[in-house]
């Protein structure tokens, strides 16, 4: 059907302007990134794109990353070719990753796509954990909000939530 694996590909890419996210159009990983099999293995697709576009093998450890934070996207021109180190950089310089403790900005609270509560939430705990009455340790309070103690412990010390 194909005659190659470059036609294969660029078929599923919903491909616009030069400087537009190209969006993926098959499958995806959970995390939003597109699902490429190649092979015989299921391959990243910006990490295919990038090797279609310049040609280049990638090594275990050479990550590429996203300029435009689009995991969907795998227009060559929004990619660059990092170490692990790198990409962590990347994160935190766009604020898209916390660090327990930390003062720099991340991805907390109701933004998180894994949060489980609400500002509400987070203020009645704080308010029923100071007071200290029964009921208002740590493991009760995780088992109410249906979260893991680790949770309510980060909330309540302002590890996590600090804009409340």
């Amino acid at each position: 059907m194909y005659h190659t694996m470059d036609r294969r590909f660029w078929d599923k890419v919903d491909i616009r302007g030069k400087s537009d996210c190209w969006e993926w159009t098959a499958g995806k990983y959970p995390t939003g990134y597109g699902v490429f099999w190649v092979n015989g293995k299921n391959r990243g697709a910006h990490r295919v794109a990038w090797m279609l576009t310049y040609g280049d093998s990638l090594g275990r450890y050479d990550f590429i990353c996203h300029k435009c934070d689009n995991p969907g996207c795998v227009n060559p021109s929004h990619l660059f070719k990092g170490t692990p180190k790198d990409n962590m950089a990347d994160k935190l310089a766009k604020g898209r990753q916390n660090l327990i403790g930390s003062k720099r900005p991340g991805i907390s609270g109701q933004k998180n796509h894994n949060s489980k509560l609400t500002p509400e939430d987070v203020l009645e705990i704080r308010a029923v954990y100071s007071k200290g009455k029964r009921g208002s340790g740590v493991r009760r309070l995780a088992k109410k909000y249906s979260v893991r103690p680790f949770t309510i412990y980060r909330v309540v010390n302002n590890l996590t939530w600090r804009n409340l």
